[in-house]
């Protein structure tokens, strides 16, 4: 499921683990790949 976040613009979730990643025009830049616990520090 993919949801707004403070951090970047989305965040998806992939059981522990979270991607964080930002849409621009026809491009995903991920900004951030990380375990639920650390990814938000």
């Amino acid at each position: 499921m993919i949801k707004k976040c403070r951090i970047g613009s989305y965040r998806f979730r992939m059981g522990d683990c979270r991607v964080i990643f930002d849409m621009e025009s026809e491009n995903i830049v991920i900004l951030r790949i990380g375990h639920r616990r650390s990814i938000y520090k």
